[in-house]
C-alpha cells in the first residue's frame, strides 16, 4: 500500500499528457485539412488555438508526471524509468507542436509589430 497515491498520480498524469498530445495532433490535422479545403481564417485560428491549448495542457501534465516520478522515493515507492523517459519524450513532442503551431500562426496571420 505504500506509494499507491504517487503511483496513481504518475500513471494518470502520464496518460492524460499523452491524450493531450494526441489531441493537439488531431487539431493540427484539422488545421491542415481545413487549409486544403480553404476554410475561413477564423476557423483556422480556432483550430490553432485548440492545438496550442492541448499542447500546453500536455506539457503541464508531462511535467507533473516527471515530478511524481522523481518524488516517488519519498513516498516509499520506486522510480519508474520507463514513465520518466516517456514523459520526457512527451514534453519534447509537445514543444515541437508548440513551435509548429507558432510558426503556422505567424505565417498565416503575420507577425505583430
Amino acid at each position: 500500500m505504500k506509494g499507491d497515491v504517487i503511483n496513481m498520480t504518475r500513471v494518470i498524469s502520464f496518460r492524460l499528457a499523452l491524450a493531450a498530445f494526441i489531441l493537439s495532433l488531431v487539431a493540427l490535422g484539422i488545421y491542415w485539412a481545413g487549409n486544403l479545403q480553404e476554410l475561413s481564417d477564423q476557423a483556422l485560428v480556432v483550430t490553432m488555438d485548440w492545438a496550442v491549448g492541448a499542447s500546453m495542457a500536455g506539457l503541464v501534465l508531462a511535467c507533473l508526471t516527471v515530478a511524481a516520478a522523481l518524488l516517488a522515493p519519498f513516498f516509499s515507492s520506486r522510480i519508474s524509468l520507463l514513465t520518466l523517459l516517456g514523459s520526457v519524450l512527451v514534453i519534447a513532442a509537445n514543444l515541437v507542436v508548440l513551435a509548429l503551431a507558432s510558426t503556422l500562426r505567424a505565417v498565416s496571420e503575420g507577425l505583430p509589430l
